[in-house]
């Protein structure tokens, strides 16, 4: 074998071991521009600077804005050392990480691509080091990390060296394919059991990059898999998918068919350009130039993408290095907290410190991720409400019991004129020719059978006062066959729900 060192990259930054038929990965990189100096390479294992940190860390879009970092946290980050697998959508992070090298030398930040397992040399100043392969290969597919015995003994080998604090795996399209949450399990199971084997290391776990299907897709089914699993089980977790899915501003694309590359409405527009444009000379739209100051490639993506995932990626390792990350202590407040069907809150967030995300659960089976949202609880009862407030991948959760109190109707269910009825029977039974009858949405004791010919005009759908506009308006003449169900008037028609 032959050891190269890529020298066109800005202070030479990436190290590279190949076979000898020089199937190098270079993450998309034009290889053919490339010019190698042979150099020997030796590894230096230095002390963990690895804290233990409990709780779980998710590190996703609200979690690249590295101003908010002490700089003592990023040299910190820098005694630690990394393994890294990954196809080449994962290559983003790597792209990311030397550009921003070259925007700001305290972030400096040295990679071998090889082969065979081993860490660049030691520097000084210090550097973030990193492998990137998993022996004996650069290229890593899950079978070549974690799917199958084969593969597993592979990390295991590199874990078994004693030179790294973390290791890493990026899936590719993997994540899309509906093969089914036992195939994510399994992904999960086999991590957690690296965990278990080694516990002076850490295994993080990834998302799958965006496909474009939304939030109903299979892709977002198993990512929300591996984020619950992450979260209850006190992982770290890099959020590949949630980091793709935002804008720099914080304007959510998944919905509207969000990809890996930043597309959106059916391709049709690009998140990223647009907002570069809209931003000229950030730092965010910058890229990895040769020397004759031509972009390298941002695989699959625009170089906004990478550059955020760097940042993010330097979030994590501060957080790993032991940084507690900006505070966000939940609190939260209600208004009003009791009263009748159907009862509309206002839920206003009152956390301290940072919070840059928010998840509502109001305890009838209703949530939201608003910062101050408005929900109406349309069953009587007690409802315990819980806030969780996350900034920079550090959550809170405040959990009120029993805080809203929702009674039944003080008002009887069924209204002519100014007086009230227990039933809409009782009230068609009262009703002359002509009458108009108001009924909340509430459940019929029914069947009710109407043959009598009258003509009255019924409105329904109200809350317990009556006030606004009904669901809808009828008039109703002759037979009437109300069966037992939700009354309420849609489109002209009386309608009658399970």
């Amino acid at each position: 074998m032959s050891l190269m060192k890529m020298r066109d990259f800005p202070t030479s930054r990436i190290d590279l071991l190949c076979l000898p038929d020089h199937r190098c990965r270079s993450w998309g990189l034009r290889t053919t521009e490339i010019a190698f100096l042979c150099v020997i390479i030796s590894l230096f294992f230095m002390g963990s600077a690895k804290a233990d940190t409990p709780g779980p860390i998710i590190i996703d879009h609200t979690c690249t804005d590295l101003s908010r970092i002490p700089p003592d946290w990023i040299e910190q980050a820098k005694q630690l050392t990394i393994h890294y697998a990954h196809t080449s959508h994962g290559s983003q992070i790597v792209s990311g990480l030397l550009n921003l090298e070259t925007l700001n030398s305290i972030y400096s930040f040295v990679v071998t691509v090889r082969n065979d397992e081993g860490l660049p040399s030691a520097e000084v100043p210090p550097a973030l080091r990193m492998y990137d392969g998993n022996p004996d290969e650069t290229y890593i597919e899950p079978d070549d990390y974690w799917d199958g015995q084969s593969g597993e003994n592979r990390t295991r080998a590199v874990a078994d060296t004693g030179h790294y604090d973390f290791s890493m795996w990026s899936w590719c399209g993997q994540v899309s394919e509906d093969n089914g949450p036992q195939y994510i399990q399994s992904y999960l199971d086999t991590l957690d059991g690296f965990e278990a084997n080694y516990p002076a290391m850490r295994f993080i776990y990834m998302t799958g990059h965006l496909d474009g299907t939304g939030s109903t897709g299979t892709l977002h089914i198993h990512n929300e898999q591996i984020r619950s699993y992450c979260r209850a089980n006190n992982k770290v977790l890099f959020d590949f998918a949630d980091i793709e899915r935002y804008d720099p501003d914080g304007e959510d694309f998944l919905d509207r068919g969000a990809t890996d590359g930043c597309d959106y409405d059916d391709y049709q527009h690009n998140w990223a350009e647009e907002w570069c444009a809209a931003n000229p000379g950030s730092p965010l739209c910058t890229c990895l130039e040769d020397e004759s100051s031509n972009c390298y490639e941002c695989a699959h993506s625009n170089w906004l993408n990478c550059n955020q995932k760097a940042r993010a990626f330097w979030w994590m390792m501060a957080r790993l290095a032991g940084w507690p990350g900006p505070s966000a202590n939940a609190a939260f407040d209600a208004a009003p907290r009791a009263g009748s069907l159907p009862l509309m809150v206002t839920f206003t967030d009152q956390s301290s410190g940072e919070a840059t995300s928010w998840s509502w659960n109001f305890g009838d089976g209703g949530v939201s991720s608003a910062r101050n949202p408005v929900h109406t609880y349309t069953a009587e009862g007690s409802y315990t409400v819980s806030l969780t407030a996350c900034s920079g991948g550090e959550c809170s959760t405040e959990t009120r019991g029993n805080l809203i109190s929702v009674a039944a109707c003080a008002n009887l269910p069924a209204r002519i004129g100014n007086t009230d009825y227990p039933a809409f029977l009782d009230a068609y039974e009262s009703a002359s020719p002509g009458d108009h009858i108001l009924i909340q949405a509430m459940p019929v004791a029914g069947p009710v059978i109407l043959n009598d010919p009258l003509q009255f005009l019924l409105s329904a759908g109200f809350g317990c006062d009556y006030a606004g506009s009904p669901m809808g308006v009828t008039t109703v003449s002759g037979h009437l066959a109300v069966e037992q169900g939700d009354m309420q008037i849609i489109g002209g028609c009386l309608a009658i729900g399970p």
